[in-house]
């Protein structure tokens, strides 16, 4: 059943068919009509083609309603519900008249000019895609280095592209039509991606548009976005079909692995978070058969060195033989610890160096990686201690296998403590660049054994109010290493706590507490001769 004219009632072909599968989006499918059937290009040279997948919410009612109003601009067809946004989406290409296409979520919604300025780049370039740039609506993630590299004429493997395959792009009907491109109705997740990923490779050219708000991806306040909820096993299976479908356009080799590079990063990464502990142990290990198979096939060194340690440690463990150690390191419970030599570092997480595992040291290499949270949790110190002539200690287990360069085996390491703000006028020191801060702080190693050693990283809390009365300071960890810089913030329990120290008639407030990352931040203020009689007289009255 179908609303609004037919293909033969049409007196002119539109510049663009705009596609909408639709279920069960109410009330945001409202915004998304209206965010349409009032761009900027003109009612005469845009079609709207929304295909209710069987909605149950009255979605399919508003959309008879819409078509009713902007009679010859939107056209509607009803359909049972197929279970996924892939039959929809081929209904919609099947009617679509326009010379280009653009695919829209239902629950999202264009600005008002997005489709004028990607038809007149597309036209202009002789583009086959056009991408514009995308904007993350109430805490909506959207990949934002797809568009950092805008232009006419993007390389699709030699730009970030790659992260943002999800349809909602601009798409030349004509390509399209030539190889025949349609959504595998079969998936039940991630059926765009073979769509978007066969455009992309076959197109004479992409452009990429960061110049204006296009696309507003907007998440639901029931987090209910993906309407079709499938279990790890699905995913897994949908990933994979994507995955050998990309292999097979292209040749082993530096095109192949930029593409699934993101799926190593992305998708398979997602199946190993906290909710794959929830599975029991026969669908661990199915998963992780899956995932074996996958890295067998397309994990190769390249992509491995290009993953982040967090990620690429999953992919490693994530075999059946190894299941034990990849429970421990999703759990998280371990607090590792880095190990240097002359010219690398590495992480010692599970597995490490465990003849058993039988691991090259490879896979767990930080050498020139930013370090994440998880990294620098672990420099929690395992004493926090006030020393009574004025200093502050943080005491943490750090090791290095080999001497660095020089008679100290931790010549590359040193201490800072970092202005965040204050009272005093002035811009605050940028965090990350620790060697321009004061250094009021200083790092001792005191060997524990062979290749161990206790960092006790010194803090002169007088000096900070000495140097700026009543501002913040981050502690920082610094280690210089083959010309890469680690710039680690040291962590405290949760909490805050305050202590006051007096030293004849002079005395100081000590605050430190943890960040919302867990991060140590002190406070030092003078306190005044008469401060500290009335905090005297307190204590003697207890009160």
């Amino acid at each position: 059943m179908s609303h609004g004219p037919s293909a033969d009632d049409a007196a002119s072909v539109p510049d663009v068919s705009v596609i909408v599968a639709v279920y069960n989006t109410m009330p945001y499918l409202v915004k998304c009509l209206e965010s349409l059937v009032t761009q900027s290009i003109g009612a005469d040279r845009l079609e709207v083609v929304a295909v209710d997948d069987g909605s149950t919410d009255g979605s399919g009612e508003e959309l008879d309603r819409f078509a009713e109003r902007h009679p010859g601009v939107v056209r509607v067809l009803h359909q049972a519900n197929s279970g996924g946004p892939a039959a929809p989406s081929n209904l919609g290409l099947d009617h679509a008249r326009g010379r280009y296409v653009f695919f829209i979520g239902a629950d999202d919604c264009l600005g008002h000019e997005a489709l004028e300025r990607m038809v007149a780049a597309a036209d202009a370039n002789e583009a086959d895609v056009v991408a514009g740039k995308m904007v993350g609506v109430n805490g909506k993630g959207v990949s934002k280095q797809a568009f950092a590299q805008t232009g006419p004429d993007i390389d699709f493997y030699d730009s970030k592209l790659p992260w943002a395959v999800s349809n909602t792009k601009l798409f030349r009907r004509e390509l399209v039509e030539k190889y025949s491109l349609r959504y595998p109705v079969d998936m039940r997740f991630g059926s765009d991606q073979p769509f978007t990923i066969e455009a992309m490779i076959r197109a004479r050219r992409i452009t990429v548009l960061g110049d204006y708000d296009y696309y507003y991806a907007i998440r639901r306040d029931d987090d209910s976005n993906i309407t079709y909820s499938i279990d790890h096993l699905q995913r897994l299976a949908c990933m994979a079909r994507i995955m050998h479908f990309t292999a097979g356009l292209l040749e082993p080799g530096p095109k192949r692995d930029a593409v699934l590079m993101r799926h190593f990063h992305v998708e398979l990464f997602n199946l190993l978070q906290a909710d794959f502990l929830d599975l029991d142990e026969a669908d661990q290990a199915k998963v992780c058969e899956g995932l074996a198979e996958l890295a067998d096939a397309y994990f190769t060194d390249a992509i491995r060195d290009r993953l982040a340690l967090a990620k690429r440690l999953r992919v490693v463990l994530a075999r059946p033989e190894r299941l034990p150690l990849l429970r421990r390191f999703i759990a998280g419970p371990d607090r590792p610890s880095f190990h240097f030599d002359a010219d690398r570092a590495w992480c010692d997480y599970p597995g490490y160096r465990d003849r058993l595992a039988g691991l090259d040291d490879r896979n767990y290499e930080i050498t020139e990686e930013t370090v994440t949270g998880r990294l620098a949790a672990a420099l929690r110190p395992a004493a926090v201690k006030l020393r009574p002539e004025g200093e502050l200690t943080f005491t943490f287990p750090i090791s290095a296998t080999a001497p660095f360069t020089g008679t100290d085996s931790f010549a590359g390491f040193a201490a800072a403590a970092v202005r965040l703000s204050g009272p005093v006028p002035g811009p605050a020191c940028d965090p990350a660049d620790a060697a321009a801060a004061p250094q009021h702080a200083s790092v001792v190693f005191e060997p524990l054994d062979g290749t161990r050693s206790t960092a006790r990283v010194t803090v002169d809390y007088r000096a900070l109010a000495a140097a700026v009365d009543g501002a913040e300071w981050t502690l920082r960890l610094r280690i210089d290493l083959r010309g890469h810089t680690y710039d680690l913030p040291l962590a405290v329990p949760a909490g805050a706590w305050t202590h006051g120290v007096r030293r004849g008639l002079r005395g100081w407030k000590l605050h430190v507490r943890a960040d919302k990352r867990g991060r140590a931040v002190l406070k030092v203020q003078r306190v005044s001769t008469a401060g500290l009689v009335r905090g005297r007289l307190k204590r003697v009255l207890g009160r």
